[in-house]
């Protein structure tokens, strides 16, 4: 028998861990693209250099949105757990 309020936590917890390591690997590629875009010159362009610049913000907007869905996802656990606690929720 699966306990359904530990799958709730789980799965939030897997969500949060998952968003995390994606935005972090995104941070570490965009530093890393520094020297390919203003040491190597390997795209000569307005628009590479504007990328390399909005990329950390839109990194920042889009994990505010995560943000959300995480708490979301952990509100829903909690309510899960206290209505098996309650016996509401067979």
């Amino acid at each position: 028998q699966i306990y359904l309020p530990r799958t709730y936590y789980a799965s939030a917890v897997y969500y949060a861990t998952s968003r995390l390591a994606i935005a972090v690997l995104s941070m570490k590629t965009w530093w890393e693209a520094y020297d390919a875009v203003f040491e190597e010159n390997i795209a000569d362009s307005w628009l590479v250099y504007g990328m390399w610049v909005f990329l950390p913000i839109a990194n920042l907007i889009l994990n505010a949105a995560q943000y959300t869905a995480i708490s979301s996802l952990f509100g829903i656990a909690r309510k899960v757990s206290r209505r098996s606690a309650a016996g509401l929720g067979k």
